[in-house]
């Protein structure tokens, strides 16, 4: 089954976090668009409880467990009577639910149990964390409510175990950021030493958690075990929309907000703390924190070197129509109705390429990110501001990446391979987050469990130990 997914996002939908739908434009819209015939049932699934609505009040933990099994069993049609915010409710959808429950089923496999179910509060607002066994992995569903008990979120991430952290580090939990967001993040250090550089690592697209994990993998925490394990400290965190993603304006985001000021924090945080003494402060974006790192190096011009693993070089919405188009004809073949999708990604395409500051255009006819996180893009061009850095930059690309492609990777070397500050490498057999896969590639491969190659653990590591 050909989906429409960049990174890790079962995502039913992330209330507030225009960063969720940036690089899944073409999933939500197109799911959304999606006709499709869901009168059928699981022989897995819960029993159907569709003979009232009861089930729509009552204690939190109640409602999102009947809520769960209304959706494990398809029975679609009984979760619109549920109660949901207003921006969450349009995305509700018997098509666009459909679409999801393909793609959990597709990644996970079937339903079997229920394991564990906690409920959590937070500003008021009550989540339920409901911890699901399927055929080939765990999934933990997240319910959150208001305090009106309007549903506000209902999304699916992978749960599994966060690994044995090696023995020759340590792990030290800290906080740093703005005031209304503080940020969780990992400090993770080589053991009897206190002198060693840092690297500080920058998310790609979407609320990503501090390992950026991606369906059975983290490659965040592989590379910060890796790089510790070689002598190099890493400060790894939740990103902002992550934590705080209900709280931002949809309409008012830029990829300061979503990322670039969160990158100065953390550099300062390290600057400012006595325990710490880096020998050296070195930057790792991911994706989108690669495609950014122009950016970052602006504001932190100081900082010892900077590294992009599989950063963007063209514009976002060109992206967009190249995934789309991609995706579509992983099985060789374009049905009516992936050609609808396309033809609706060209469209918001162009759309995006005509923004103006007197545009009345909203997120809702953006594809769910306001036209303001556009237009700060719109004369951004990373390769050409790249040459103005003048700190050692290195760039890691792997093969099999069909996110960000060789395209990309190239259009950095012609813009910078002739100065003196830059190295290239580039990887055989390796996907997007630089683990190794075969075949065709495509989205399924991310939900094999697996690590970041070693050989680009250590050429990162032997790059900065070097300097």
């Amino acid at each position: 089954m050909k989906k429409f997914i960049l990174l890790f996002a079962i995502t039913l939908l992330f209330t507030g976090c225009k960063a969720s739908q940036k690089t899944n434009i073409d999933e939500d819209q197109a799911k959304n668009k999606q006709q499709i015939d869901t009168h059928d049932s699981s022989s897995n699934a819960p029993n159907n409880e569709t003979s009232d609505t009861s089930f729509i009040d009552g204690p939190e933990e109640e409602i999102a467990t009947k809520l769960l099994n209304f959706f494990i069993a398809k029975d679609y049609k009984s979760i619109s009577n549920y109660k949901f915010t207003a921006q969450v409710k349009p995305y509700m959808k018997e098509d666009a639910l459909k679409s999801s429950h393909d793609k959990v089923t597709s990644f996970a496999g079937e339903f079997k149990e229920i394991l564990s179910t906690d409920v959590t509060e937070q500003d008021g607002n009550k989540i339920v964390t409901i911890i699901c066994s399927y055929t080939n992995s765990s999934l933990k569903c997240i319910i959150s409510f208001n305090e009106s008990k309007e549903i506000q979120g209902f999304n699916f991430l992978p749960h599994n175990n966060d690994g044995t952290t090696p023995s020759n580090i340590e792990e030290i939990n800290i906080e740093f950021g703005d005031n209304e967001y503080k940020l969780p993040g990992v400090l993770t250090i080589p053991k009897d030493t206190d002198n060693y550089p840092i690297v500080i690592l920058v998310h790609g697209s979407g609320p990503c958690d501090k390992d950026e994990t991606i369906y059975n993998n983290k490659p965040f925490r592989d590379i910060a075990h890796g790089l510790a394990s070689n002598g190099i400290g890493v400060l790894r965190y939740d990103k902002r929309t992550f934590v705080y993603g209900k709280k931002m304006s949809i309409e008012d985001l830029t990829v300061y907000d979503e990322t670039i000021d969160d990158v100065v924090y953390a550099y300062n945080y390290l600057l400012n703390n006595e325990t710490i003494n880096p020998k050296g402060i070195y930057i790792l974006g991911h994706s989108l924190g690669g495609y950014l790192m122009p950016r970052i190096a602006e504001k932190l011009s100081d900082a010892n070197g900077y590294i992009v693993l599989a950063g963007s070089a063209r514009p976002i919405e060109d992206l967009l129509v190249y995934q789309t188009s991609y995706f579509a004809n992983l099985d060789k073949k374009v049905t009516d109705q992936e050609q609808k999708q396309i033809d609706y990604i060209k469209n918001l395409s162009d759309k995006i390429k005509s923004l103006n500051a007197l545009s009345n255009l909203t997120a809702k006819n953006l594809g769910g990110v306001g036209k303001n996180y556009y237009l700060d893009l719109k004369d951004y061009n990373p390769a050409s501001l790249a040459t103005k850095i003048t700190k050692p930059i290195l760039f890691l690309q792997g093969k099999r990446d069909y996110q960000v492609t060789l395209e990309d990777f190239n259009i950095w070397k012609s813009s910078l391979e002739e100065k003196d500050n830059t190295t290239f490498k580039l990887y055989e057999g390796l996907n997007h987050i630089f683990m190794k896969g075969e075949g065709t590639p495509s989205p399924k491969e991310y939900s094999i469990p697996s690590k970041v190659d070693d050989n680009v653990i250590n050429d990162i590591s032997n790059w900065i130990l070097e300097k």
